[in-house]
């Protein structure tokens, strides 16, 4: 399967998007160097799954003044991305983090085709601990 770039859609989105086989067009964002989520441009955009691809999203400016958002939607520094902590990449900035994440990198949900929108979060594995989990 050959892998290209999308660049009407990497106009729109500011990141980069691949078309992959039958031309379903995917977005993966990736906290500390690695993928977070993984799936269609659409679904991302509208049902994100892992909270620092919601965070990112927040974060868009927006032209409308009602809109317009006053916090940043991720709060503290950034880790050092030359010694990452431990566990999830994203756990020291997310504010559902509990210890599982601290313990532990999620890792993708499996791949079920195609269409699939997966994330590695502990809140999408009810095995984890996560008290979130339920509710994946």
């Amino acid at each position: 399967m050959r892998v290209r770039p999308v660049p009407e859609i990497e106009d729109r989105v500011g990141r980069r998007a691949h078309r992959l086989g039958e031309g379903t067009a995917r977005v993966k964002p990736a906290a500390r160097g690695r993928v977070v989520e993984l799936g269609p441009v659409e679904a991302i955009f509208s049902h994100p799954r892992h909270p620092y691809t919601r965070a990112l999203l927040a974060s868009r400016p927006s032209m409308d003044p009602a809109r317009r958002i006053e916090d940043p939607p991720i709060a503290g520094d950034p880790p050092n991305p030359i010694d990452p902590p431990a566990g999830c990449r994203f756990h020291t900035r997310c504010p559902f983090a509990e210890a599982v994440c601290e313990a532990a990198d999620p890792a993708l949900d499996l791949w079920q085709g195609p269409h699939s929108h997966i994330a590695a979060c502990h809140m999408r594995d009810p095995g984890s601990g996560h008290s979130k989990a339920a509710n994946a």
